[in-house]
């Protein structure tokens, strides 16, 4: 039990010197959550050019069936949604889903983006990187309670 607390304040300094290293550098985080069964699950992204003015479009995609709620409402500039797909299962090892991250710049503005899947406390199930404008697909599997 010890080793499991210990794994999980270790998690948290992580995510925590992480976003305050992105912070520092110029990097901007946006964070769509969604409650897939019974975990919090975070989508995040961040770009490296502070003079950008950018948009996103972050979509989760999982198994039919599955229960999903949306925990951040979208914006202007900020759109989350989700989509049920055939392909994608429900295993013992948990919820199978897919984030798509889509991060225009507007005004030409070109960056790099970094992509991440996260638990609500702070356990990384997927990450990735691309550019502005492009598309990032993160795989990853959500474990369940028993």
């Amino acid at each position: 039990m010890r080793k499991l607390w210990m794994a999980g304040v270790l998690a948290v300094v992580v995510v925590g010197l992480l976003t305050t290293t992105a912070a520092v550098a110029g990097w901007f985080w946006d964070d769509p959550a969604w409650k897939i069964g019974d975990t919090e699950v975070h989508f995040l992204w961040a770009v490296d050019n502070p003079n950008g003015d950018y948009r996103s479009q972050i979509g989760l995609v999982h198994p039919k069936g599955v229960e999903v709620e949306l925990l951040t409402p979208s914006t202007k500039t900020d759109r989350a949604y989700d989509v049920a797909s055939p392909q994608l299962k429900v295993t013992r090892k948990g919820v199978e889903i897919q984030g798509v991250f889509q991060i225009k710049a507007k005004k030409g503005a070109d960056a790099n983006v970094l992509a991440e899947i996260r638990t609500a406390d702070g356990v990384l199930l997927a990450s990735g990187n691309g550019r502005t404008n492009g598309k990032i697909v993160l795989s990853a599997v959500v474990p369940q309670d028993d």
